[in-house]
């Protein structure tokens, strides 16, 4: 014959509660040998406990501060936490602010974006400098911010980051002496501080990969090319 399982009941340290319908706590069965030391208490339970001692004013606040450990204005606020919310009061609450103080005001915001709207193709900086220029006594965030604040609204393009390879610096397998190969390359014109193109001839041992010659030409054709490998021959003896 199976024995009667008996009710599921709360333990909170030296009595067993059980919640009642009507919001408050009664004593269930009392353990006298089982008295648990308040610091392997949980804490929820520890506040349970106060609750329930206040409820049938067992003792004064005051009392059961000196009891428990707390303060007053911490008693009075795990009382209050309770009658609004119920059970779920005596919850730790999240510490995290509900605001930032240094956070950048809407209407700034509005205006970094309004400007960026009329000039598409502006970055942060540009942005940072037109707003100082159009109001000077006016207060504007760093333009690392305001690159923030253009990509949360997504005006922003990113730039896909290059996959960098490692320079080959061995020689080449069929060559193994100086000035038994050399290589030729035009490293891409770029302009310069005048406005004009420049194209770079290079000319580099395949052996030792020292740049013989870096050159800039105005043409990429042989009557331009031909008289700097010359000269680089002449000069390294090559014949």
């Amino acid at each position: 014959m199976r024995r009667a399982r008996a009710a599921p009941s709360v333990g909170t340290g030296d009595k067993v509660y059980r919640y009642g319908q009507r919001g408050s706590f009664t004593k269930d069965v009392t353990q006298e040998n089982a008295f648990m030391p308040w610091e392997e208490s949980r804490v929820v339970d520890q506040r349970l406990q106060f609750l329930s001692s206040y409820q049938k004013e067992e003792m004064s606040v005051t009392d059961l501060c000196h009891k428990y450990g707390i303060s007053r204005p911490t008693a009075y606020k795990l009382i209050r936490r309770y009658n609004e919310v119920g059970p779920e009061g005596l919850l730790d609450l999240s510490r995290r602010p509900h605001g930032c103080s240094h956070a950048t005001p809407d209407e700034v915001m509005n205006e970094v974006l309004a400007l960026r709207k009329r000039f598409l193709s502006w970055g942060a900086r540009k942005l940072k400098a037109r707003l100082e220029r159009m109001k000077p006594n006016a207060t504007w965030p760093a333009a690392s911010t305001i690159g923030e604040i253009l990509r949360k609204s997504g005006l922003t393009n990113p730039v896909r980051k290059r996959r960098r390879t490692t320079t080959y610096s061995q020689p080449f397998s069929q060559v193994t002496a100086p000035n038994q190969m050399w290589s030729m390359d035009f490293k891409g014109w770029f302009r310069t501080g005048d406005g004009q193109r420049c194209d770079p001839f290079t000319i580099t041992d395949s052996f030792s990969r020292y740049l013989i010659r870096c050159q800039a030409i105005t043409r990429m054709d042989t009557a331009h090319v031909r008289p700097i490998c010359e000269a680089a021959m002449r000069e390294f003896g090559v014949t």
